[in-house]
């Protein structure tokens, strides 16, 4: 179950940098023309949406991780 640890925890690192770029997109936004700011902004709130989906799915997938670990040891 090592590899599946080490697969979460890579997981969980590829998230936390999705959310980064997207903080540094958002800053970036600031600095432009308000339509092109629009449009990026609505790209941003896709973006925030799918990540949210995805976040769930992997808390999901952890929880079930951390629920085998504690059968091995009954």
């Amino acid at each position: 179950m090592k590899n599946q640890g080490d697969s979460l925890e890579k997981m969980e690192a590829q998230l936390e940098q999705w959310n980064e770029r997207i903080d540094e997109l958002m800053m970036d936004a600031e600095h432009t023309e308000e339509e092109i700011r629009n449009r990026i902004l609505s790209q941003i709130k896709s973006l925030r949406a799918k990540q949210e989906i995805v976040r769930l799915r992997f808390e999901k997938l952890k929880k079930s991780h951390q629920q085998e670990r504690v059968l091995e040891y009954v």
